[in-house]
């Protein structure tokens, strides 16, 4: 596929936030132009991502891993691609960004590339290795890395590694999955004791959400913007009555990033996208503002 059209595509995705939705019509075909480019990295083995919006600052380095049937490419969808948009076109508008469930790192390192002082979290000691290595690649020099998850207090759990999906690991009981399985001591501490006021957060914790963000204070959701990936409708309903009795905006990706009405406004799946929850009354995905 032709750098200069996939670019160009990609470049699309701040003007048309409607459009995000991924049962749109433009949003199949965008994602398929995409898949078809980066299928193109991914036999070649090349380890330059020097598309919009990862060659800001330089390319991105990032070697193929393997990561069960999938490898480190699947972080170059269209689903990623957006997350990662915004924080290029928010580059100037948040100082401090944390990384909940941050597997190899692709969140964390483009955040820290985009200038936040980055905080990432990721309890499998396996992922959390490839994410060291991978922020060493790129010589970041903003980030803290942590092997540890969150939850709503410290202690020893079991987490599920799935081995043909690692981007599906999970703590024990949070979420359903398919195929092979083992399960991985991991060490996880409650969200108070980062000791760190984020103003933009990235949660994706596979199912243990409804545990985690209600445990995440007051203090730091007033000011704090975050996407948060939704993974059944129990975890629907604990978020969209924690952020509805807080005040707080529920930016729906499923109705195109409009403000939620109801609880069926919200995805009821990662298939159906995420949320973004914050004070503001409209989501930036313009460059000037």
């Amino acid at each position: 596929m032709n750098k200069t059209i996939t670019e160009f595509l990609i470049r699309q995705i701040p003007s048309f936030p409607n459009l995000h939705r991924r049962d749109s019509l433009i949003f199949k075909l965008v994602d398929k132009f995409i898949k078809l480019y980066i299928s193109g990295l991914r036999k070649k083995n090349s380890e330059f991502i020097d598309i919009s919006p990862y060659n800001y600052h330089g390319n991105l380095l990032w070697p193929k891993i393997n990561l069960g049937k999938v490898d480190s490419y699947c972080f170059f969808e269209l689903p990623e691609m957006i997350l990662h948009y915004y924080y290029y076109v928010n580059k100037n508008n948040y100082k401090i960004a944390v990384d909940l469930g941050s597997n190899i790192g692709i969140d964390t390192i483009l955040m820290s590339k985009n200038g936040f002082q980055t905080y990432g979290f990721e309890p499998d000691t396996e992922l959390y290795n490839k994410m060291l290595k991978n922020s060493k690649l790129n010589n970041l020099k903003n980030v803290k890395l942590f092997n540890k998850g969150i939850s709503d207090k410290r202690e020893t759990l079991n987490m599920v590694k799935v081995l043909n999906n690692q981007a599906a690991n999970h703590i024990e009981g949070s979420r359903s999955f398919y195929g092979s399985s083992k399960k991985i001591k991991i060490e996880v501490i409650p969200f108070s004791e980062i000791d760190v006021e984020p103003d933009l957060m990235k949660i994706n914790i596979e199912g243990s959400e409804k545990v985690v963000v209600p445990t995440i204070s007051k203090h730091i959701w007033q000011k704090a913007d975050a996407f948060i990936e939704i993974h059944d409708d129990i975890n629907a309903k604990v978020l969209w009555d924690f952020f509805n009795e807080m005040k707080i905006n529920i930016f729906s990706q499923k109705i195109g990033w409009k403000i939620a009405n109801s609880l069926s406004d919200l995805p009821s799946n990662n298939k159906e996208g995420y949320i973004f929850v914050s004070k503001k009354p409209k989501m930036n995905w313009s460059f000037n503002k």
